[in-house]
């Protein structure tokens, strides 16, 4: 009888408790919620300060975390109206869960990574799914939602919505998924950073991992500001240690501004979180990667109109700082200084006030800056490297793979995805027809994994050498 009256009176004090700080544990419960209710996401939008941001366009943005798709698909498409080289298999998949648009170019934008025996596809808006792998590719079957918490630390509403914030790059290891994101580290102040998740199956419960020591303000004193020029890109490094780039926001002096982590590519410790720069006077870095037996960082990177690059760090021949140029040299030209006329040939106006912020040289190496490996003019939209120590075809050297989305219709080499030859500098397209955001080589297969933006897809390439 006695013990009944103590649970009696625990229970009380209990239901008594949550009546009392009933506000906060509805808090602590929906930072773990997979979804978060209609009426929650009103009050935020009433309460917080979003001015950039039309309140009725906030509440759309949040549509995707309502209503995702329980019968998850990849559907075999036809892959006639796509070009592929000879020497490759190929086959194509329309997930039913790819849809979101983040601008009129780009449907079902998504980063891929691979965790044990399954990618993950993390969409630009903060949605993460898991497939299974199979022998031949992707497993049709095996495909699911897994909800997270991203929406507790990402509070502004263009995340989630059409526009320039978003995801910006994905890697997962044994342990841990690092998703990138576009970051408000102040009121209206942003720098790409990195959350990270514990890899579980049912949930991701994610945690602020790193944030730069800078952010840029929409309003600012440099005049400029751009959330595409983010970076974002996360690979694995040696020694625990990441590799992470980050943008400027178009300030463009931070690039060359060594007590600011942005414009950079940093080292990041996984237990430390701690930060070193590697290389600067960086743009807006797509694509990076670590090619472990060479000791060598591959990046790609946006030019402005004109100017994309491939960079080569040789790092295990020196550790010093590299400096890549921006915003003092560039092969590219200012947009605001010029157009591309009907014969897709550049127009500049070299008299633009922007040039005077930065001149964009020619040479890097006359003004003491690392020459790019290769650069595009017009650009292709540069977005994803990978650099393997293996070859993709046997024995002909195509160790590196990279991908264009495509900007400029005159350019040949947009939409595409090449294999490179760093020995003789030699490229060969193996694929094109697809804005590619991302690429992922499966070494235990030797299979390419690529997302695909104009029609949001999801393609796999293999060897038939």
């Amino acid at each position: 009888m006695k013990l009944n009256y103590i649970f009696l009176l625990i229970s009380i004090l209990v239901l008594s408790s949550l009546f009392v700080f009933k506000d906060s544990v509805k808090d602590i419960l929906r930072d773990y919620m997979p979804f978060h209710s209609k009426a929650y996401v009103y009050k935020l939008i009433e309460e917080r300060d979003i001015y950039f941001t039309k309140k009725v366009t906030a509440l759309q943005a949040m549509k995707d975390f309502f209503e995702v798709e329980k019968n998850l698909t990849l559907t075999s498409i036809d892959e006639s109206g796509y070009f592929s080289h000879e020497d490759i298999n190929l086959n194509l998949f329309k997930p039913n869960f790819l849809n979101k648009i983040k601008n009129g170019k780009a449907k079902g934008g998504a980063y891929l990574a691979q965790y044990e025996d399954s990618i993950i596809i993390a969409q630009e808006n903060g949605l993460f799914f898991f497939a299974q792998l199979s022998e031949f590719g992707l497993d049709a079957n095996k495909i699911k939602h897994v909800p997270s918490n991203i929406f507790s630390q990402i509070k502004y509403f263009d995340f989630y919505g059409p526009g320039q914030y978003g995801m910006k790059g994905l890697f997962a290891d044994k342990q841990y998924i690092y998703a990138s994101v576009s970051f408000m580290k102040e009121l209206n102040c942003f720098n790409t950073s990195i959350l990270r998740a514990e890899l579980d199956q049912s949930f991701l419960n994610f945690e602020i991992f790193f944030v730069p020591n800078d952010c840029v303000n929409i309003k600012n004193d440099y005049g400029e500001y751009n959330a595409s020029d983010s970076g974002g890109r996360i690979a694995e490094f040696n020694d625990n240690k990441i590799l992470f780039s980050t943008g400027t926001f178009r300030y463009r002096d931070l690039a060359q501004d060594l007590s600011s982590e942005l414009g950079k590519i940093l080292v990041i410790n996984k237990n430390t979180a701690k930060a070193e720069i590697v290389s600067m006077g960086h743009r807006n870095v797509m694509g990076l990667s670590y090619k472990d037996e060479a000791k060598e960082i591959w990046s790609t990177e946006h030019g402005p109109n004109g100017g994309d690059e491939i960079n080569l760090n040789q790092y295990g021949l020196s550790k010093d700082i590299k400096n890549f140029g921006w915003p003092i040299s560039s092969y590219g030209e200012h947009y605001s200084a010029s157009k591309i006329n009907p014969e897709g040939a550049l127009i500049v106006d070299t008299d633009d006030k922007t040039y005077q912020k930065a001149p964009l040289y020619k040479s890097h190496d006359k003004h003491g800056f690392k020459e790019p490996e290769i650069f595009f003019v017009p650009s292709i939209g540069i977005s994803a490297i990978v650099a393997n120590d293996q070859d993709f075809f046997n024995k002909k050297g195509f160790s590196i793979i990279f991908s264009s989305k495509g900007n400029n219709f005159k350019a040949e080499n947009e939409k595409t995805i090449f294999l490179y030859n760093p020995t003789n500098k030699s490229k060969l397209k193996i694929f094109s027809g697809e804005r590619i955001r991302d690429i992922l080589y499966i070494p235990s297969t030797s299979q390419i994994i690529f997302s695909g933006e104009t029609n949001g897809v999801i393609g796999i390439i293999s060897s038939k050498i």
